[in-house]
């Protein structure tokens, strides 16, 4: 009986590489004939028990590893070994040296370990168990409702078969489960030679579930045989059994709206039972039925409803005065040229998400530019408009600008006919050298940014090469000196730890024991730590002796004129 084969080539779910041909690898959705090596299912613990006698549990633990003697020698890249390193993380390597602690990665790697066999390579806990069964016709290793570190309800279940009469490799799975865990870290799934250089990743997905209860066989590729006689060899032909068959890549459609998710596909050979999966792969989440090419666009909600790589978002054409807000301006940089380093940021204030295409931004005379491309903004989102994207001081641009932003000037952002934003400054705003113009947060609004009132010097915060501002991130408060005492207040970012009281601030005499901490130091003064003599050192000292100096002298005649005779 022939059985149906499902390729899954590499190219399919990773995008990273694809059979590196010395290795054919392909799936058997049958599983029923004994007589073809495709057809081999996972045998269960008991299965495999009967076969080989009793389980070899092999009782390790996370990141554990054990060198296994096999049941006969196993040719793997051309070459013969009698023991195989047997890896709890999921994979096993003829290298007897490997590490099996190792984080997954997809192969061909240099740094992966070398002649490695992974069914489902993986950071797993030690949850569950690894045996292994030897004898002279195969030896299997079969890892049992193992689990990931952090998700131990979301087990997995899989061996690794090597056939020693033909020297042939399957990965066999039994129930797989998903979990988030796989999202940041995917298992991998896949075949690596020596010195890292051949190698395929077969699999390297966030939903590993799709392995469940699939057999997949890793053939030797030395072979140029072609059964079918097709003019497509056995390691290229997805059925080398069945002339004329054909490739069909189909993706899955776990959200039901008839589109196929890119990201997972199989590549069925005809004729095939593909319930569940579609030759229509175009859609971009298939985890929800709204989203797909059929999907209704929600303009301005940050999401691509129709897969076509952008939201909706609303045009140029629909701001109104105030929905963009000029936040901070840089006009003068220290730290590079001005035909580099000058910068201005602007804030979203409206609620609703646009793209700035067509963007027009002025200075009401010689200086004219529009925004060329796409150019998001969320709500609440800021833009950094940089005079240059290299040597600009460390400016995180979102555009480059074109013109010059003057000790004199203006700003004018322009939504098609609309003013959407303007701002003028001259000498009564904050302008010095080497720090931006920064809008008070509360005054974050198109009609009190066109005061200079509104605008401070951000004294205390510095990017890239060191000029003074915050670019790409929301305005500090502006440094404050209510009691006019020269200190600026904690609040804004200096030191002053009262200012509403000009006897308090850090160049303060301390009083000592009054409980008022005046010279901001975090505490009082207190007695004996003070110089409460003023005679410039911490010790208390008395003239007990009158004689115009601090020392006590007990003998009040051995430095003074007692009788008061001049001598």
């Amino acid at each position: 009986m022939l059985s149906i084969i499902l390729s899954l080539p590499a190219e399919a779910w990773t995008g990273l590489t694809t059979p590196d041909g010395s290795y054919h690898w392909s799936h058997s959705s049958v599983m029923v004939d004994p007589d073809r090596p495709d057809s081999y299912p996972l045998d269960p613990l008991t299965s495999l028990q009967a076969s080989y006698g009793a389980s070899g549990d092999l009782h390790l633990g996370a990141d554990d590893s054990m060198i296994l003697a096999l049941g006969d020698s196993f040719v793997f890249y051309g070459t013969s070994y009698d023991h195989l390193l047997v890896c709890a993380n999921g994979f096993v390597s003829f290298d007897l040296a490997a590490d099996c602690t190792a984080p997954q990665r997809s192969f061909p790697d240099p740094d992966g370990p070398e002649l490695a066999l992974a069914p489902f390579w993986a950071d797993l806990s030690g949850q569950g168990t690894v045996h292994a069964f030897v004898s002279a016709q195969a030896t299997v290793i079969h890892w049992e409702r193992v689990s990931p570190v952090g998700a131990p309800a979301a087990t997995a279940t899989f061996q690794v078969l090597l056939s020693h009469p033909d020297d042939t490799v399957y990965f066999a799975y039994g129930q797989v489960a998903d979990t988030p865990v796989w999202a940041g870290s995917p298992p991998v799934v896949g075949v690596q030679g020596p010195f890292g250089v051949d190698g395929s990743t077969f699999f390297a997905h966030a939903r590993p579930s799709v392995l469940s209860q699939g057999t997949y066989v890793l053939d030797s590729c030395a072979t140029t045989s072609d059964f079918d006689n097709d003019g497509i060899t056995y390691c290229m032909d997805c059925n080398d059994f069945v002339a004329g068959d054909s490739f069909l890549d189909l993706g899955a459609d776990v959200d039901g709206d008839g589109h196929g998710d890119p990201g997972a596909t199989l590549q069925f050979c005809l004729p095939i039972d593909a319930t569940g999966y579609l030759a229509d792969t175009a859609d971009c989440d298939d985890t929800d039925a709204d989203i797909s090419p059929d999907g209704t666009e929600v303009p301005g909600n940050g999401v691509d409803e129709t897969c076509d790589g952008l939201d909706a978002d609303l045009g140029v054409d629909a701001l109104v005065a105030g929905d963009l807000v000029i936040r901070e301006i840089m006009t003068d940089p220290s730290a590079v040229p001005d035909a580099v380093g000058e910068w201005f940021e602007v804030v979203n204030t409206s609620g609703l998400w646009f793209d700035l295409k067509d963007l027009r931004v002025t200075d009401g005379g010689a200086d004219d530019w529009s925004v060329a491309g796409n150019l998001v903004v969320p709500p609440g989102g800021d833009l950094v408009f940089a005079r240059s994207a290299v040597g600009n001081g460390g400016v995180p641009e979102d555009a480059v600008f074109v013109g010059s932003l003057d000790a004199v000037d203006a700003l004018e952002l322009w939504g098609g006919a609309t003013l959407v934003d303007r701002v003028a400054w001259n000498g009564s705003f904050p302008a010095a050298p080497g720090a931006s113009m920064s809008l008070a947060p509360a005054s974050l609004d198109a009609t009190s940014n066109d005061l200079g009132s509104s605008w401070c010097t951000p004294l205390f915060d510095t990017y890239g090469a060191g000029d003074l501002g915050t670019p790409g991130q929301a305005n500090p408060l502006c440094p404050a000196d209510d009691d006019v005492d020269g200190y600026y207040s904690e609040a804004t970012g200096g030191d002053d730890c009262n200012d509403l009281d000009d006897g308090i601030h850090p160049g303060a005499f301390d009083i000592p024991d009054n409980g008022i901490d005046e010279d901001c130091d975090g505490a009082d003064a207190v007695s004996g730590d003070a110089d409460t003599d003023a005679d410039s050192d911490s010790d208390t000292d008395t003239d007990a002796d009158a004689d115009s100096d601090a020392d006590s002298d007990s003998d009040a005649d051995s430095d003074s004129d007692a009788d008061a005779d001049s001598d």
